[in-house]
């Protein structure tokens, strides 16, 4: 699958660190962690009802996705829907659609 363009990307990534208050210190002692792997929401355009629904039933089938990009390196990533997915009628042309997914991004 082949969107024309990923019109919106939005990832977080929940920090591990602990925080440890100690009593009668001001400062704090903090046991440090990785961050998690990313999550969030991509949008993806699509210019036919045929692709943008091939799109949606392929998010739909329970399977690890990765996405390449030579505009963009910080949305190169394995990821697994983990949440809703949404496809939408382009409000402004009526003629695109846009599909939304909720990610989290996976190790591969």
């Amino acid at each position: 699958m082949t969107p024309e363009v990923i019109d919106g990307f939005e990832s977080s990534r929940r920090v591990g660190n602990i925080m440890h208050n100690v009593l009668g210190v001001e400062d704090v002692d903090v046991t440090y962690r990785p961050a998690k792997l990313r999550t969030g929401t991509l949008r993806m355009v699509f210019a036919s009802e045929a692709d943008a629904l091939e799109a949606e039933l392929l998010h739909a089938n329970g399977t690890e996705f990765d996405i390449a990009s030579t505009e963009r390196d910080a949305i190169v990533m394995s990821y697994a829907v983990s949440g809703d997915i949404t496809l939408t009628l382009d409000d402004a042309t009526r003629d695109v659609w846009v599909l939304s997914v909720t990610f989290q991004e996976v190790a591969s």
